[in-house]
């Protein structure tokens, strides 16, 4: 619960609390009131000092710079009526901030100092503000409250401000990419409005705001305008879609007498457009099970490589071992030598039965 003190300075303040989320509405509704009531110039004049008229360094928003030798029509330009106002708008600009930006601006002398500071803090270009944004309007949902309108214009909003803070971004805030970012936004009541968009290919912007403004009013008639195609000789003003020029009712059939809520093809493009849907999920899961497939013959292919390498190792071991027995036994005094043959056939022995044991273990 806010003191006292806090309730009676909020009914002296003229616009909200500064904060991230409103601070382009902020210091737009500020400059209007302090220029209402004839305050503004003194945020664009040059701050006097005891003996002088200095000009601080920096721009504001108009990139003026005024002087006391040239106030506004109807302001006398005396340092005590500079000082006067100046703390006038000094108080006025408080009463708007939060603890954390009055601890910011408390060393402040003039109100121009204080707009300057604040316009640093909130208008900087910070990478987080940009990705931030970004994932609010790649993410953005409608909830069932919203009207298409309101929605689109949320969108824009989002838009512009990821632009703002990376103009490479300018592409993502086009009509266009708004246009495919909105269908993908709707509530689930949608679902069929969303089906007949992505049946139809060639629907223009105009269109398919009033094919969704037409689903609003058939689900929320107390929200919603029905979208009625004009069919009477008058030419409007911008032109309008093939469908308009013709005089027909239904955006899906493109028929007379009916419109697309009441249209007898909606089921079959729902089912069209499910059916494709699913066509391209059963595609994407049969190329990753073949790709899985793939990767698996390669590790096979791998470890039976590891194994015939091992193999072929324990292979030339035990040759080495044979010949070296045999050239012992040939070399010693005992006189228990074998022939050649006899030693042939050992090897030979020892190497089919190392052959079979290979075979057994691959």
């Amino acid at each position: 619960m806010s003191s006292p003190t806090g309730r009676g300075m909020s009914r002296h303040r003229k616009v909200a609390v500064l904060s991230k989320e409103n601070s382009d509405a902020w210091f737009k509704q500020m400059r209007d009131w302090l220029e209402g009531e004839g305050l503004f110039w003194v945020i664009e004049t040059a701050t006097p000092d005891s003996s002088a008229e200095t000009i601080l360094q920096g721009s504001t928003p108009d990139a003026e710079k005024a002087s006391l030798e040239d106030p506004p029509p109807g302001v006398t330009s005396s340092l005590p009526t500079f000082r006067r106002l100046d703390a006038k708008t000094r108080y006025t600009i408080r009463l708007s901030l939060n603890e954390f930006d009055l601890e910011r601006v408390e060393e402040a002398k003039t109100a121009r100092e204080i707009w300057l500071s604040l316009q640093k803090k909130y208008k900087a270009k910070l990478p987080s503000a940009g990705r931030q944004y970004l994932e609010e309007y790649v993410t953005y949902k409608m909830d069932s409250s919203t009207t298409i309108e309101r929605a689109w214009e949320e969108l824009s909003k989002l838009g512009r401000k990821v632009v703002e803070q990376d103009p490479s971004l300018k592409a993502l805030n086009s009509t266009n990419q708004r246009l495919a970012r909105l269908p993908s936004a709707l509530p689930a009541e949608y679902s069929s409005y969303r089906a007949t968009l992505d049946a139809r290919r060639d629907v223009d912007t105009e269109e398919a705001l009033e094919i969704l403004m037409e689903a609003e009013h058939s689900i929320h008639p107390e929200m919603g305008m029905f979208a009625k195609r004009p069919t009477s000789g008058h030419k409007p003003q911008r032109p309008r879609s093939p469908l308009q020029k013709e005089g027909q009712d239904c955006y899906l059939c493109r028929g007379h007498g009916h419109y697309l809520k009441s249209c007898p093809y909606t089921k079959v493009a729902v089912q069209a457009a499910s059916e494709k849907r699913k066509a391209e999920t059963s595609s994407r899961r049969s190329s990753d099970k073949v790709e899985s497939k793939i990767s698996q013959l390669e590790k096979t292919i791998d470890s039976l490589q590891k194994k015939l390498k091992e193999v072929e190792s324990r292979q030339k071991s035990k040759k080495a071992y044979v010949a070296g027995t045999v050239e012992s036994e040939s070399s010693s005094d005992e006189g228990k030598h074998q022939s050649e043959e006899e030693c042939q056939e050992e090897t030979a022995t020892f190497c089919k039965e190392n052959v079979s044991t290979t075979s057994a273990d691959t």
